[in-house]
């Protein structure tokens, strides 16, 4: 494959020639028309949106959404202009790896017989450095066979060495333009980080059909000089029209045990256009709309359905992207929405982003909120730190309800996301967090979050016991902590424009992440808290989980906390409690009649006594005498050793005296 110039600019409005030449429409076009936005219509996020109607050739028109960029508002003004290639580069490269099934998906007739399977997806991979070689192993010390020029594409599978360097293991397709031997596997790697460079190969969009060795055992030797035959030429079609079908059908099934599973679901982009320049940046998506699709409240927050078909969709997700795999040799996605790697000069971001907005910052927020706001000034890159500590997994990067789409079932609905600008690598815990944080309200969160962190591990497959969920938890802290710097650095420049205005998302999204904040005691991770607020932090913390223990999960079988826990106790403990419920139980009527027994019980004990109290008064009484006795003789104090005789004498003849009436009661 040779380089190919970019496709020139599309035009404004869209054209049916350019999709129909530049686009990846499944059938011809035969009109295209870009409308404004319908008022109130629900478009997606972080750009001009508007209408495209196109009607293919013998088919229904569709309807598909166009995004354009807008004028940047935020004082993230270079990482905002990298979001558009990011979110161009996701629907080109990596939308079609999220549709395929989970490995777990597959049957054992799929597998390989060796028990082999391929790291990476297969593609084409177009070099982007000036010389790169073509190495017999994958390491930087084996032999170079040849060196690929800038601009040659060549076919291969990505994957990643014990080291973490990336590499593609070229197909035999490619070894054979290069005149290498078809027999013998030959690597290149993908990124020069270890030698100071960057990007070597950059993965092109699309998945490659099938390779000329899968084609000639169909067709006629050259050699041979043989012209093919009707009968040859039909029975080539045929199984060429069998390959397709299976490879159909194959994709079919996948996107069905994906949607079974509960996977998350991703708009088609059939176009998309970026190169560099901003202002020509447009994006074709599929529109998900009513009735098909609903969007919850962003006010009122998401039902605990919904909440839990997009815990459990998450789970999997993080699940069937961790550690090596799918996105290796994806080398242009960041750790963390705005890049790990740059840690130091995202806290000096936010440091000037805080003082811009430190006095609507002091009135909003509480004052446990606002101390760790200030906390951040210096903590902030060892809270991205923790984040980016393998193991990674593919984030979406701004998973809240604003992005998410859901279909009409009441029970486990289909959940699409939309907005994949912020898609890195990171912990799972930062995509739960998001959504924790912009669920709902902070009183529908706090009856939530403790089963849904529950659902989200048990989709994770998160394995440890104890130490596991709590180093999960602390990840959580971390996570809500990066999102309350996110969320001042992205917004600090609408909240310095409008400082008076609460009811706005920019106040809305940074109220419920300070006061996520404050439940989860997030503070504890920055050394605390040093203004006094730690009972308070414990305290809200404690609300917090006692909240999310009354409330059961909306699935049915799941008890609380509290019922789980009653059958443990001790016999002893369970006679007692079910005496007092049965206690409690009774009706006025009995409890007063009861009451009255009791009353004429006291009267009838105070005028007789019974065995228990001349028992109390038997003790009692020799006690008060030798107490007595003992009284005097320290008041007298000392005496001559010839008086001790008789003060023992005295001592010990009271005591018959003092049994006799106990005697007599007997």
């Amino acid at each position: 494959m040779e380089w190919a110039p970019p496709p020139p600019p599309p035009p404004k409005p869209l054209s049916a020639g350019w999709l129909d030449f530049f686009g990846r429409f499944e059938a011809p076009l035969e009109e295209a028309r870009e409308e404004f936005l319908p008022e109130g219509a629900d478009a997606p996020v972080g750009g001009k949106c508007s209408l495209l109607r196109a009607r293919p050739q013998d088919g229904e028109e569709e309807v598909f959404f166009v995004k354009r960029s807008l004028p940047f508002s935020s004082q993230l003004l270079g990482s905002q202009q990298r979001l558009l290639e990011r979110e161009c580069r996701f629907y080109e490269e990596l939308a079609e790896v999220i549709a395929l099934p989970d490995p777990d998906c597959l049957e054992a007739d799929e597998v390989p017989a060796d028990g082999r399977r391929e790291l990476g997806v297969e593609g084409f991979y177009e070099v982007a450095f000036r010389e790169v070689p073509v190495r017999t192993s994958a390491s930087s010390s084996a032999m170079i066979l040849c060196l690929l020029r800038r601009g040659d594409a060549v076919r291969g599978s990505a994957f990643t060495t014990r080291k973490g360097e990336q590499w593609i293991r070229l197909h035999v397709d490619s070894r054979e333009e290069l005149g290498l031997e078809k027999d013998r596997d030959v690597y290149v790697p993908v990124h020069g980080g270890r030698v100071g460079l960057g990007d070597l190969l950059r993965h092109r969009r699309g998945r490659p059909g099938p390779g000329r060795e899968d084609w000639r055992h169909h067709t006629p030797s050259a050699a041979s000089g043989a012209m093919p035959s009707t009968a040859s030429t039909r029975e080539a079609t045929a199984t060429a029209s069998v390959g397709r079908t299976a490879r159909c059908e194959r994709r079919w099934r996948g996107l069905v045990l994906r949607r079974l599973a509960g996977a998350f679901r991703v708009p088609s982009c059939p176009a998309s256009y970026w190169h560099g320049d901003w202002q020509a940046f447009t994006l074709v998506t599929e529109r998900l709309s009513a009735p098909e699709w609903v969007r919850a409240d962003t006010g009122a927050g998401c039902s605990e359905g919904q909440a839990a078909a997009v815990v459990e969709a998450l789970g999997r997700f993080h699940r069937n992207f961790l550690g090596h795999g799918k996105i290796d040799g994806s080398t242009w996605l960041p750790v963390l929405p705005l890049h790990d790697e740059r840690r130091n000069f995202l806290q000096d971001q936010y440091r000037y982003s805080f003082e811009s907005v430190k006095g609507y910052l002091q009135s909003a927020l509480s004052a446990l909120a606002y101390e760790t706001c200030e906390k951040l000034c210096d903590g902030y890159a060892e809270v991205a730190g923790r984040l980016s500590q393998p193991p990674l997994t593919l984030l979406h990067g701004s998973l809240n309800l604003a992005h998410l789409r859901f279909s009409p079932a009441e029970s486990s609905p289909v959940v699409a996301a939309t907005d994949w600008r912020l898609v890195c690598r990171g912990r799972g815990a930062y995509d739960f967090a998001s959504f924790l944080a912009s669920c709902g309200p902070p009183e529908v969160r706090r009856d939530m979050e403790s089963w849904l962190m529950m659902n989200y591990l048990a989709a994770f497959g998160l394995a440890g016991g104890k130490q596991a969920k709590e180093e999960f938890e602390d990840d959580v802290r971390a996570a809500l902590l990066a999102n309350l710097a996110f969320t001042i650095a992205f917004f600090a420049g609408a909240l310095e424009a409008r400082p008076d205005s609460t009811s706005g998302t920019a106040h809305c999204s940074l109220l419920w992440v300070s006061e996520a904040c404050d439940d989860w005691d997030a503070i504890r991770l920055l050394g605390g808290s040093d203004g006094g607020h730690e009972e308070e932090a414990q305290t809200r913390s404690t609300k917090a989980k006692k909240g999310a223990r009354r409330k059961a999960s909306p699935k049915g079988g799941k008890a609380s906390r509290r019922k789980s826990v009653a059958p443990s106790k001790s016999p002893g403990r369970g006679g007692a409690s079910a005496k007092s419920a049965a206690s409690r139980s009774k009706s006025p009527a009995k409890a007063s009649g009861k009451a009255a027994a009791s009353s004429s019980k006291k009267d009838a004990s105070s005028k007789s006594p019974g065995p228990k109290a001349k028992k109390a008064a038997k003790v009692e009484e020799p006690k008060s005498k030798a107490e007595g006795g003992a009284h005097k003789s320290s008041a007298k104090g000392k005496e001559p050793s010839s008086s001790k005789s008789g003060k023992d004498k005295s001592e010990k003849g009271p005591r018959p005296a003092s049994k006799s009436p106990a005697r007599k009661a007997k």
